[in-house]
């Protein structure tokens, strides 16, 4: 019996220490979260860059927007809402790359924020978990999933590009086929007699 009683006075301690163990841990187990949810943002947006070198510019550019298709954007501090244009992302191309325009607008969709405040934070030298952390996301999965489908259709894209590239090369290097030499005439064979 007294085991059991020095065994329930112990309990109390063990899990008040497990539990400050869990707080004290979970940070930590967060901040490695996000910093693998970050590179994974980053490695996205790479995966985009080269896709969309091998595909047409106005071709990735309709890609993005149609990922964004129905949302709203607001482009200048105070500005009104309205939906992404090709222009935009025109735009934006001037000064980031396919990939970080898609992360960019990702962000500004799940945070509300605008796209001009978002891409001030990413100039001042802000990695895109610092970003998300800033802008208050604690889930990276929706922005991620976002920039994922971007990726599909512009990797669609280039690769039909490359397609139709591959099939214009083979055609050039077919010679033309020679032309169906006609068959001389053959002489009649005499009837045999009898038949």
């Amino acid at each position: 019996m007294e085991r059991i009683k020095r065994y329930l006075r112990v309990l109390p301690v063990a899990s008040l220490f497990l539990t400050a163990a869990a707080f004290i841990a979970s940070p930590a187990a967060g901040q490695d979260l996000d910093a693998k949810r970050a590179q994974e943002l980053t490695e996205l947006g790479q995966k985009i860059d080269k896709a969309a070198e091998r595909a047409a510019p106005e071709q990735v550019v309709d890609k993005i927007v149609g990922e964004f298709k129905g949302k709203s954007f607001t482009f200048d501090n105070g500005g009104t809402p309205r939906p992404l244009a090709e222009s935009d992302v025109r735009a934006l191309r001037q000064k980031l790359g396919f990939g970080e325009i898609s992360i960019l607008l990702a962000l500004s969709n799940q945070s509300g924020k605008s796209v001009s405040d978002i891409l001030a934070m990413r100039q001042s030298g802000e990695g895109w978990g610092e970003l998300a952390r800033d802008l208050k996301l604690k889930n990276l999965g929706s922005v991620i999933k976002s920039v994922k489908a971007t990726e599909k259709g512009v990797d669609r894209v280039a690769l039909q590009r490359s397609d139709r590239r591959e099939d214009r090369l083979e055609r050039a290097a077919k010679p033309d086929k020679p032309e169906r030499m006609e068959r001389p005439e053959r002489p009649m064979r005499p009837e045999k007699p009898g038949r």
